[in-house]
């Protein structure tokens, strides 16, 4: 339970960090290479995300891009763990994810009037408190519709899990999987699913209460 709690907790604070920038950009540059950035968030949508896994073991393998590349500079001789753990799986899981959270920021953003930042700066608000007092708190709402979707996306991610971590990452899903169609112990697999329904469901009542204290007044 705290492994799985714990991967979809990370996995939404990275792709909240890695993604704010990029739907920002995407959003208010007025710079031709934002039809670029906006191909390159949706174009991993189109490839599977079986296709998109594997891609990973290529990356992160023994023999992989990665391992060859710190070989080849001298930086090491073994090849480094990377795989068949909580980080190989983490960064599995926000790849794949990582479209929903900017794309959910970027409707949001979208429909702030840039009126209200210019309206600051008039006022004698600087780049960062602009940001900080008036673009993120009227976000929040796109920030939350992506971190519900992730959060609820990585509980219940099966083959990315299941394929970078190798039995080494045990969360609910591949637990479930293995109860219900390799021990065949319904009553276990059915008892453990109706559990992380419940637990998702709290944690998502409890981030929709936090999340009223929070955002514009």
């Amino acid at each position: 339970t705290q492994t799985t709690f714990a991967l979809a907790i990370v996995v939404t604070l990275l792709t909240i960090i890695l993604g704010y920038p990029v739907a920002y950009y995407f959003v208010r540059s007025r710079s031709r290479l934002k039809h670029l950035i906006f191909l390159a968030v949706i174009s991993p949508l189109l490839v599977s995300i079986v296709v998109r896994t594997i891609g990973w073991t290529i990356v992160l393998g023994n023999e992989g891009l990665v391992n060859n590349l710190l070989r080849a500079l001298g930086l090491t001789r073994e090849p480094l763990p990377l795989m068949n753990n909580f980080w190989s799986v983490t960064v599995g899981m926000v790849h794949v994810l990582l479209p929903f959270m900017i794309l959910s920021i970027a409707s949001v953003l979208g429909k702030i009037d840039p009126a209200l930042e210019e309206s600051a700066a008039v006022l004698g608000a600087n780049p960062a408190w602009t940001f900080w007092r008036v673009t993120l708190p009227l976000s929040v709402q796109g920030i939350a519709a992506g971190s519900i979707l992730v959060f609820c996306l990585t509980i219940g991610a099966y083959i990315t899990p299941w394929w970078l971590g190798r039995g080494k990452v045990l969360l609910f899903s591949t637990t479930i999987y293995d109860q219900m169609l390799a021990i065949i112990d319904w009553p276990f697999g059915s008892a453990a699913a109706m559990v992380l329904v419940a637990a998702t469901l709290v944690v998502v009542i409890i981030y929709f209460a936090l999340l009223r204290h929070v955002g514009p007044r």
